[in-house]
């Protein structure tokens, strides 16, 4: 199995333009995603389409094919067709028009408006195998893996509580109870269990902000000892050591200011 090569810039910053585009990919949705970034080489400066069959497609992901998982992936190359991101201003989409699936047939070919984060990378760009991620069973386990992973190299992230819920882009919960409950301890439980990285978190309330997520980020490799890992708190005016517990928890360090989310309501689609 094949590294994905994913700009930092895809990962962080890409807005759903309309309820019916998901951050949140479900797995078959991912899998075809994974697929085509897999193939890409180093040299590469446009996107080629692929033509495979179900039983190679199954091959290449170890699944045991049946009727379910027929309609999942007809499902997921239709969503990935149809669902819309803006970064930088630029509508984007995953599959260019020409995708299709049809009688176990499968054409597949990345839009080229993904080019910029997928091709010719040169740096700020996030690097991991499929191997990190099969083992997920969580539909959040892998849009918070890549993340982290993004951030794996800072150690340390923080994100107001709303803000990591509205990066999801799901509308998958209301509150923090429900937020911790259905999305972030499952998903944080398959990262710390099946993938390379180790996440600890805590829920932290600066004085007249909102509350936040600090989250570390290290990779199962690093033996360095807990205890000597300390992280800046940036928020106040004079450099302040914090531990992190040795609770879970989420990613990012953006926030979604009101001039984007004007740019988001204002795009039109074709």
């Amino acid at each position: 199995m094949y590294s994905v090569a994913i700009s930092n810039k895809l990962i962080r910053e890409a807005v759903p333009t309309d309820s019916k585009s998901s951050l949140v990919f479900l797995p078959m949705e991912f899998r075809v995603k994974y697929l085509l970034i897999s193939l890409i080489q180093k040299e590469t400066f446009e996107f080629e389409a692929i033509d495979i069959t179900t039983p190679m497609f199954s091959e290449y992901f170890g699944l045991s094919w049946g009727g379910i998982q027929t309609k999942s992936l007809k499902n997921a190359i239709e969503n990935l067709i149809e669902s819309r991101y803006i970064i930088d201003g630029v509508v984007v989409k995953w599959l260019s028009d020409e995708s299709y699936f049809a009688d176990g047939n499968i054409h597949l070919k990345l839009d080229d408006s993904l080019s910029p984060y997928l091709l010719q990378l040169k740096g700020n760009f996030t690097l991991y195998t499929y191997d990190a991620v099969s083992k997920f069973k969580s539909r959040y386990s892998y849009r918070i893996y890549e993340f982290l992973k993004s951030a794996e190299g800072m150690g340390f992230y923080k994100i107001s509580l709303s803000d990591a819920i509205s990066l999801l882009g799901d509308n998958c919960c209301k509150t923090k109870n429900e937020f911790i409950k259905r999305v972030l301890s499952p998903a944080l439980n398959d990262i710390n269990t099946c993938s390379d990285l180790r996440i600890k978190r805590r829920f932290y309330k600066p004085f007249g902000k909102p509350e936040q997520i600090w989250f570390s980020i290290r990779n199962k490799d690093d033996d360095t000892p807990s205890e000597n890992i300390k992280y800046c708190d940036n928020l106040t005016s004079t450099s302040k050591e914090t531990d992190i517990s040795d609770e879970l928890l989420m990613p990012v360090d953006i926030e979604i200011d009101d001039k984007m989310r004007a740019l988001i309501d204002s795009v039109k689609l074709d």
